[in-house]
């Protein structure tokens, strides 16, 4: 993780433990930047080559997954990511934090339908 004056870059996915949303709060971090990837990264194959890797509907997603979002949804190409902040078991939307949402940051609530999948760093 890169320190900036008003948030932290996560580069690398694969060097994350389980525990990073834990550590990021102690902080007080207050703005987290994730790399986006397209369809073809590595941290995409890192993640299903790992296991973290897990299909819309096969989880339940949790605080701490980083979304993966198709808005197309027709996994062509994976367009966005967003750092899971809430989901009630059965609702139809998720709670996220992303950034560069029409060049916005902050939290949002997002449509499960539009997701592709979660990666869960466990």
């Amino acid at each position: 993780m890169a320190e900036y004056p008003h948030g932290v870059w996560i580069w690398n996915l694969p060097a994350l433990s389980g525990n990073y949303l834990n550590r990021l709060i102690e902080c007080k971090v207050k703005r987290v930047y994730l790399k986006v990837f397209d369809g073809k990264s590595r941290v995409m194959f890192w993640a299903k080559k790992n296991a973290y890797w897990n299909l819309k509907g096969s989880i339940v997603p949790q605080r701490g997954d980083i979304a993966v979002f198709d808005w197309q949804r027709n996994n062509s190409q994976l367009d966005h990511i967003g750092i899971v902040r809430g989901y009630t078991l059965g609702s139809s939307t998720i709670q996220t934090s992303e950034d560069n949402r029409v060049n916005r940051s902050g939290n949002f609530t997002r449509e499960i339908v539009d997701v592709a999948g979660f990666i869960r760093i466990v």
